[in-house]
């Protein structure tokens, strides 16, 4: 195969089995490579890596077509009993909508909605495009710089907060430096979960004493009613939830963008000319290619077979998203990034009711920082820069050192 397998994949009770762990460090940059091989020599296969701080074991599921129905199935591939391919010992992480299933999940989620629909990210347009300005000039002002740090982690976290929650700026730099750690490893997580938790129970809280509803945050706090009781965890796992997804996974999706353009002159030039249907089809294609979340979790509520493995009521499926998106039944030399390719079809963003909430804000976020970064005079990698990845709930690159000038 041309990749060295985690180990080799062998028959077992369970038709075959792998010894992998995708949450290991070590794996990070080779992430891609590692999943292709499984995925050509079994569509499913019992790992006894990692699930949970707990538990070991799981079955992965790597082929597009068997990912998606998967993800559409959520009576028997149920997200409540843990969504995040990688479950963390904190019971905060249960009580939010990622965690939910229909109807609670389908009235929580609603709850939120209106705030990432066209109208409303379309009232936020010229501020993104403000906020992306002083991003770059404050890069190019400090050239050489880790685009990374300066502007991919950055842009996502002041677009959330600033226009978003409305939130004071001496909070936000506070807040994000929680979300990154938070994101980083499980220990971590156990550390600095109950410090996010304490801000947004306090955002929270405001809003509930002053009777404000003109934001998100006042609209998850009072979000529920009599026939929809929700709790004060629900709402804070809710503001968690979306303050995570909104910052880190939109980061590693601007982090495709920003390597292209620093490897691949070609690219940045075809998009200075483009037309915007072709930088929609090239927001798709990075997406497909990167896949920032790579995996989603899901426990079994029946038992069921799929391709000959007995799967058991209880246990738990990892969906590859990544795998999926790199299927080649599905998407041709899947390994090539190909931007004028139509990749519409990806799963980046899940599918089904758990569907990424604010894939239209992130696909947003990308389409303008494509239009803006086309724009630079210079914008390349420099010389000698080592490229690595980070695993965890979301995978994309630590740093990427640049050169920019306008």
């Amino acid at each position: 195969m041309g990749v060295p397998m985690p180990s080799e994949v062998k028959s077992s009770e369970r038709q075959f089995e792998v010894q992998w762990d995708p949450h290991d460090p070590a794996e990070a940059n080779t992430y891609p490579e590692v999943v292709a091989a499984i995925r050509e020599q079994c569509p499913v296969t019992w790992s006894t890596g990692r699930w949970s701080v707990h538990d070991s074991g799981f079955w992965l599921m790597t082929r597009y077509k068997d990912v998606r129905a998967a993800g559409l199935d959520w009576k028997l591939y149920s997200s409540a009993g843990g969504a995040a391919p990688l479950q963390f010992d904190l019971e905060v992480f249960r009580n939010g909508f990622l965690e939910t299933d229909p109807p609670l999940h389908t009235k929580m989620r609603e709850a939120v909605t209106p705030f990432f629909l066209a109208p409303a990210l379309e009232q936020h347009e010229d501020g993104i495009r403000k906020i992306i300005d002083e991003l770059i000039d404050e890069a190019v002002a400090a050239s050489p710089v880790d685009f990374v740090e300066t502007y991919a982690l950055s842009l996502p976290s002041r677009i959330f907060f600033e226009l978003f929650l409305h939130e004071d700026p001496e909070e936000i730099r506070f807040t994000i430096d929680i979300v990154r750690g938070l994101l980083k490893d499980m220990a971590s997580a156990a550390e600095l979960a109950p410090k996010l938790q304490a801000w947004c129970a306090v955002a929270i809280q405001k809003r509930k004493d002053r009777g404000e509803r003109d934001d998100m945050v006042g609209v998850i706090a009072h979000m529920g009613s009599d026939d929809f009781p929700v709790t004060d965890e629900m709402r804070i796992e809710t503001l968690m939830l979306l303050i995570m997804a909104g910052m880190e996974t939109t980061a590693n999706g601007l982090g495709a963008v920003i390597h292209t353009f620093a490897t691949n002159p070609d690219a940045r030039r075809e998009m200075a000319n483009a037309t915007p249907d072709q930088i929609t089809k090239a927001v798709d294609e990075f997406l497909r290619f990167s896949s920032p979340v790579p995996a989603a979790g899901r426990t079994l509520t029946e038992d069921t077979v799929v391709h000959g493995c007995p799967m058991k009521k209880g246990e738990r499926v990892t969906l590859n998203w990544l795998s999926a998106n790199h299927d080649p039944e599905v998407f041709p030399n899947p390994d090539v990034l190909d931007l004028s390719r139509n990749a519409s079809q990806h799963l980046a963003f899940g599918v089904g009711y758990h569907k990424c909430l604010g894939m239209h804000l992130a696909k947003r976020e990308m389409r303008l920082t494509i239009e803006a970064l086309s724009k630079l005079r210079v914008f390349e990698l420099v010389p000698g820069a080592e490229i690595n990845y980070r695993n965890g709930p979301a995978r994309g690159l630590m740093s990427l050192p640049v050169i920019c000038a306008r």
